[in-house]
């Protein structure tokens, strides 16, 4: 049986550094996921606030408020409270 040698320490450090640049690649990897997890979600709310806004500034042909949205809006919370 041959026997197993003996790093030398330019090995020893080679296999430091690139275990810990494996880590910050894995690091980096995990933060881009959780931007574009947090871009997604925000994106998602800026699109609800839109929507809600539009039909809360609806109005009927005298300029008064369309109390029908707005109920609608509140049902929609309530609901998703609900669930």
């Amino acid at each position: 049986m041959k026997r197993l040698q003996k790093m030398s320490a330019y090995e020893r450090a080679k296999k430091v550094y690139e275990r810990i640049q494996e880590e910050k690649a894995r690091e980096k990897i995990i933060r881009q996921e959780e931007r574009e997890k947090r871009q997604a979600n925000f994106q998602m709310y800026l699109h609800s606030k839109k929507k809600r806004n539009k039909v809360l500034r609806k109005c009927n042909k005298k300029g008064q408020p369309n109390l029908g949205a707005q109920v609608e809006i509140l049902l929609e919370k309530l609901e998703k409270e609900d669930k």
